[in-house]
């Protein structure tokens, strides 16, 4: 019922946009009677006053009050306001509005007079003129006021189908262009990229740091009597990697904050202090770098640092201190990385759970039109990374 209310108002709204027409017309033709006004007068004059009305509809402004109307009454997001291709739909909604709305205004306002009438014809014997067949029936009364009864329903649906047809068009005349929903479409794309990249960001370098401080924590609490040496080191990786977790913090805090130059991310130049941070932990690391690694493209390098940041990781947290081979080679058209682990039982200290680090890792591959595969192999893990220098060749 309070759709169909809000519906009835915005078909009366429209009548009211519609009146000032005809009581124009009404006025204008009033002020020239007489002999002079014939009927190509009268035409010329309902002629201007439809010009107006098409004038009026072509106003950007006018798009505005309509839209409002619209999501005021019938509850419909209609988009954008202003471009191109647009104004003309919504004049049509304006016209289908004006004369929908017309004929609702008129049925709301003369029906309950009729209706009333028609009940009263029973207890104003001769007050009513009825036709002659009526009149021979013997109670013409009566059959007026349920006929009267029985044409209500049909003039409330035609105002309920009124107000669908307005409520359905809306939508459609209102909205945007196809062009705009592209348009629509490719923003939030980019928008819900960009939160997928602060994500990710936020998982491999934070979560890096937390992994590896809460193994260094756990590492050093078991130790702490029986190797005060090794417990102190582990304090000082912590420590370490603190720092580096609030450098990167930093970075991914200067992305979000618009207009904020962000800290530099790290990239494959920060290659050996990342493994330097990794062997604290008392695991090896076979790492052989070939090829030119500092000339690789920013973005191909950012990614290629964070995808081995994440292989190392998920080493420490599953394997823990273990012996990882890292192979590294770039040439002139691609990155190619190979990170090896033997695979060892569930330890004590061991993340639990998938986790979103291969996920992370290959959303990266595919953003850069790479390849990665990640899978068992003869007792060891093995994750191989391809990477094109130039991705949008």
């Amino acid at each position: 019922m309070r759709i169909l209310l809000r519906r009835w108002a915005c078909l009366l709204a429209g009548g009211a946009l519609l009146a000032p027409y005809p009581l124009m017309f009404l006025i204008w033709t009033a002020l020239f009677h007489g002999p002079i006004l014939g009927l190509s007068g009268r035409v010329a004059i309902a002629g201007v006053a439809v010009a107006l009305a098409v004038l009026v509809s072509l106003l950007p402004m006018t798009r505005r009050m309509e839209i409002a109307i619209a999501t005021a009454l019938l509850g419909d997001t209609t988009g954008p306001l202003s471009t191109e291709g647009t104004q003309w739909r919504a004049s049509v909604w304006y016209w289908l509005h004006l004369l929908l709305g017309g004929i609702a205004t008129v049925l709301t306002g003369a029906a309950p007079f009729v209706l009333a009438t028609c009940l009263a014809a029973p207890f104003a014997d001769g007050m009513v003129s009825l036709p002659d067949w009526q009149s021979r029936a013997g109670r013409p009364g009566v059959l007026v006021a349920v006929g009267a009864l029985l044409a209500a329903v049909p003039i409330a649906g035609l105002v309920a189908g009124c107000g669908a047809v307005l409520s359905r068009t809306a939508p459609v005349l209102l909205g945007p262009s196809p062009a705009e929903k592209v348009a629509d479409l490719e923003r939030r794309t980019r928008a819900l990229a960009a939160r997928n990249r602060m994500a990710r960001e936020l998982h491999d370098s934070i979560g890096h740091a937390l992994t590896i401080t809460t193994l260094q924590a756990g590492t050093a609490h078991v130790l702490f009597d029986q190797d005060p040496a090794f417990a102190r080191q582990a304090l000082a990786a912590i420590e370490e990697t603190g720092r580096v977790a609030m450098a990167e913090l930093d970075h991914v805090i200067g992305l979000l904050r618009e207009g904020s130059p962000a800290a530099a991310a790290p990239t494959l130049a920060d290659l050996d202090q990342l493994l330097a941070a990794n062997r604290t932990l008392g695991i090896g690391i076979d790492a052989t770098v070939s090829g030119p690694i500092l000339v690789v493209p920013g973005t191909v390098s950012r990614e290629m640092f964070r995808i081995l940041q994440e292989s190392l990781t998920n080493v420490v947290a599953h394997a823990g201190r273990t012996q990882i081979t890292v192979r590294l080679a770039a040439t002139a058209d691609q990155v190619e990385l190979d990170v090896v682990n033997p695979l060892v039982p569930r330890r004590r200290f061991a993340r639990h759970g998938g986790g979103q680090g291969l996920p992370g890792m290959r959303e990266r591959v595919q953003l850069l039109r790479g390849e990665m595969t990640a899978a068992a192999e003869g007792g060891h893990w093995r994750v191989r990374v391809r990477l094109p220098l130039h991705p949008a060749r």
